[in-house]
């Protein structure tokens, strides 16, 4: 009696494997992404930085999406804590169902450099194991060179001092 081939990997390891699969990505990259912006309003009604009242507007998780849970996981950042600039590299383009953003990003949501609303301010803050730190997208950095993602060079608003 002939038995029927297993494939690559017999039946009871590929539970086993889904689940190993999760662990680098949890392991190795353990900083998060959030991108936090404001809107100044000045006493005179004017919008500019730095002057006025600062109102929160709403948080931006940037990572990939789980898709069982709709949570945020931490992006793929190039660089580490000490670093003056980072990268965030392989970010999801939005994908629609039905007319609504289910996933990824806008060319809006991530290039804060390009049609601001006057008095508006952005930051990155990235959570390091080391404790958080606050970046700026860099001029020009938002690309697009890559059909399928998009990538953003940040720099670091403060200096680490090596000692």
């Amino acid at each position: 009696m002939a038995t029927e081939p297993l494939g690559l990997y017999p039946p009871v390891l590929l539970p086993v494997l889904d689940l190993i699969r999760g662990i680098p990505a949890g392991l190795l990259r353990q900083v998060r992404v959030t991108r936090k912006s404001w809107q100044w309003t000045g006493t005179d009604g004017s919008h500019r930085v730095n002057h006025g009242r600062p109102i929160p507007l709403p948080d931006l998780e940037i990572g990939p999406k789980v898709p069982w849970s709709g949570a945020v996981g931490p992006p793929h950042v190039i660089g580490t804590s000490g670093d003056v600039e980072v990268d965030i590299i392989n970010l999801n383009p939005a994908y629609f169902e039905n007319g609504v953003q289910v996933g990824g990003y806008s060319p809006d949501d991530l290039n804060v450099l390009d049609g601001t609303p006057p008095g508006v301010e952005w930051q990155y803050i990235l959570q390091w194991p080391q404790g958080p730190r606050r970046y700026v997208l860099a001029p020009r950095g938002f690309t697009t060179s890559a059909s399928l993602h998009y990538n953003i060079h940040l720099v670091a608003t403060e200096r680490v001092v090596p000692f």
